[in-house]
């Protein structure tokens, strides 16, 4: 599957995921599952897998419980027949743009160079807070993917569109960064509410 110089632009991606967020599932020039794991000591947060949760393993992200930063892995598109693939993984990290910001910047390799972008919040495309993502290429300003959720990741109404023609390997890149970042964002504003529920509950008990 992975990874061809020849994809055809723009490539759209279609992404669901289900009511306790367990899994994501994706469609579009290829389709792959993303097991999400929030409770399971040593297991990556997310694990992209070929086509559904029993295909090879292609890609991982860890959130730094001290950082901001985040560990993002792609396969090297060896041993891609088997789930036990950990060795093929080769890490990089998704840097935050600074303590404050809410972008974060990752490289990619473009025929033999590597070229810096950065994934930035938008919201022109999104009835929520953060929902929607831009990835810019720090050196030319071209927009190189566009994610748009309308209805706050929790139905179907979400998409990637890859504007850049860097093949596969690049898309997969992009992909897994942008729902990386997507969790990583749900999962802050889900535990925002439940810290402003449970501060409200206390302050009207002792009233």
């Amino acid at each position: 599957m992975y990874y061809s110089q020849n994809t055809s632009l723009p490539a759209r991606y279609n992404i669901t995921t289900t009511f306790w967020k367990h899994h994501y599932e994706i469609t579009g020039s290829h389709n792959l599952y993303v097991d999400n794991s929030q409770m399971t000591p040593g297991k990556p947060d997310l694990t992209f897998h070929t086509t559904n949760k029993e295909g090879p393993i292609i890609a991982l992200s860890k959130y730094k419980h001290f950082s901001s930063d985040i560990e993002i892995g792609l396969s090297d598109g060896h041993n891609s027949n088997s789930n036990s693939n950990s060795n093929s993984i080769r890490w990089d990290t998704l840097h935050r743009d600074g303590w404050r910001s809410s972008k974060y910047k990752m490289t990619a390799e473009i025929n033999g160079r590597l070229e810096k972008y950065t994934w930035r919040p938008t919201h022109k495309m999104s009835l929520t807070r953060g929902g929607s993502l831009d990835l810019v290429h720090d050196r030319t300003g071209a927009v190189a993917a566009v994610f748009a959720s309308h209805c706050g990741f929790k139905g179907s109404d979400h998409v990637l569109t890859i504007n850049a023609c860097h093949g596969e390997r690049f898309q997969l890149l992009v992909l897994m960064t942008c729902i990386t970042l997507a969790e990583k964002t749900r999962r802050r504003n889900e535990a925002a509410a439940a810290g402003a529920a449970s501060s409200a509950s206390a302050s009207a008990a002792a009233a």
